[in-house]
């Protein structure tokens, strides 16, 4: 689950920027509540913005704002720390796309 921050941008200009304070917290509720994966986005937030695997600790996904820092699955899928299977659906490693915005597909 990927908390994603509020900024102001176009025709919101007025509206306030999210603190990042607010996305932790709505992660934390999503830990306490059964979610294994949630991280933040759209922030420079290391810590919370990196995805963990809920067995071994290890960070899966490492990112900071847009930039995928660390890559910790194989091309399956799997963590490479422990074996396990991490939730979704993946092509590989990902890709060097820097800070930038990349479009998703969803689907088949």
């Amino acid at each position: 689950m990927h908390f994603t921050a509020f900024h102001p941008d176009r025709k919101m200009v007025e509206k306030p920027r999210a603190p990042t304070d607010t996305l932790r917290r709505v992660r934390e509720i999503a830990f306490g509540n059964g979610v294994y994966y949630a991280c933040t986005g759209n922030v420079h937030d290391q810590q919370d913005g990196a995805t963990f695997r809920h067995g071994c600790g290890a960070a899966v996904v490492a990112r900071d704002c847009y930039q995928i820092e660390a890559w910790g699955l194989d091309d399956t899928g799997h963590c490479v720390q422990c074996g396990t299977r991490c939730s979704g659906r993946f092509q590989g490693p990902a890709c060097d796309s820097g800070r930038r915005r990349r479009p998703v597909r969803l689907g088949e």
